[in-house]
């Protein structure tokens, strides 16, 4: 049951990691606020999943993209396990849901969304083994289109 919820988390990490490779050949900083509202979908989706499949929820409809309330107010009081990266970072994570494509000073630094992304893929697999699967198709066919733009070989190159 809700099981979109879940798959439009999938969507929404496959999209963020596709965004991180954009931004690395384009190096346009404004794709990196659109990497965050992906991230912070995926973890908001990945959340209202496992609520909606709780027993203890009354099936109402929540309205919220506040990773803190929803972890604070269904998911501790139901006994849902959240990763504790997302819970030190859920402040941070819900603020990209509008600052970063509202903000017109929006930022943050690559790595801080390359390891969000791993927290999420790391969760989602646990919560669905069965994504595992479309994540590393994701991941090969990210790495076969990196590989083959004319962007790589001139770092490549950089580098030797």
């Amino acid at each position: 049951m809700y099981e979109y919820y879940l798959t439009n988390a999938l969507q929404n990490l496959l999209i963020a990691k596709d965004g991180i490779n954009l931004y690395e050949m384009s190096g346009s900083k404004s794709i990196k606020g659109i990497v965050a509202y992906h991230v912070q979908q995926t973890f908001e989706l990945i959340l209202k999943y496992l609520i909606y499949n709780h027993s203890a929820h009354s099936g109402k409809e929540i309205i919220t993209h506040n990773l803190e309330l929803l972890i604070n107010k269904y998911c501790m009081p139901y006994g849902i396990k959240v990763p504790k990266v997302v819970m030190d970072h859920a402040a941070q994570y819900t603020s990209w849901e509008a600052d970063s494509r509202y903000g017109e000073k929006f930022t943050v630094r690559i790595d801080t969304l390359v390891s969000a992304i791993k927290e999420a893929e790391l969760w989602i697999v646990a919560v669905k083994p069965g994504y595992k699967r479309n994540i590393a198709w994701s991941n090969e066919r990210i790495s076969a289109m990196y590989n083959h733009t004319p962007a790589y070989h001139k770092r490549k190159k950089k580098k030797e």
